[in-house]
């Protein structure tokens, strides 16, 4: 299983951070919010880091991303 290029790393990156920053501009709360959504492709994808996710799985770990919510 071949895992994500760094294009697609660098796609995944800016999909999270642009999904972050639709919830807070307050640097504490965004880092907080890095932390959960990070942690969540972790878990759902089996992964110890999202540089792990495999290629294959990118479309979903997008789609994850885009239809992601803070836990509180």
């Amino acid at each position: 299983m071949t895992q994500l290029t760094h294009g697609e790393q660098l796609r995944l990156e800016k999909g999270v951070a642009r999904r972050v920053y639709e919830f807070t501009d307050d640097k504490k709360e965004a880092a907080r919010l890095f932390k959960e959504l990070y942690r969540e492709i972790k878990d759902i994808f089996g992964v110890h880091t999202y540089k792990d996710v495999r290629s294959k799985d990118l479309q979903s770990v997008i789609q994850l991303i885009e239809n992601w919510s803070p836990s509180s």
